[in-house]
């Protein structure tokens, strides 16, 4: 004899939500996509920040520049990290600021931002989210 699970309906409707959610943020999405073949590898992200101008000032670019709503890292081949733009905007400027990361040089170019594990980073957004989210339901 088969026992029915308790609220079952509820979550198998809740579960069958979020995938019309996540299935309309990818179809709908406005993205800033990024990956790095090495992140496989060293297990570190690159998020830049900034670059330098034709006049040798520092200007916004990566992350900070970026106009789009969803932020995408591909950290393995198929493999994927999906964000909200400005959480991920706003979670890069904390770590900066509570100096847990420190800015470095990305390539010969100029660029400048940050390369923490992707563990670490996966952690902070979710510490920044929960400060967003807390007391509201989902």
């Amino acid at each position: 004899m088969r026992r029915e699970l308790p609220d079952f309906d509820f979550r198998l409707a809740y579960g069958q939500g979020r995938e019309k959610a996540l299935r309309e943020l990818i179809l709908s999405g406005n993205y800033e996509v990024k990956s790095d073949r090495k992140t496989i590898r060293t297990g570190n992200i690159v998020l830049e920040t900034s670059q330098l101008s034709r006049d040798g000032e520092r200007i916004p670019s990566g992350i900070e520049k970026t106009s789009a709503n969803w932020w995408g890292y591909e950290w393995a081949p198929d493999c994927w990290l999906l964000a909200p733009a400005p959480l991920v905007k706003r979670t890069t400027r904390n770590l900066i600021h509570q100096g847990i990361f420190k800015l470095r040089p990305m390539g010969d170019n100029g660029n400048e931002g940050l390369c923490p594990p992707l563990a670490d980073f996966v952690d902070a957004l979710r510490r920044e989210a929960a400060d967003e989210w807390q007391g509201r339901r989902w």
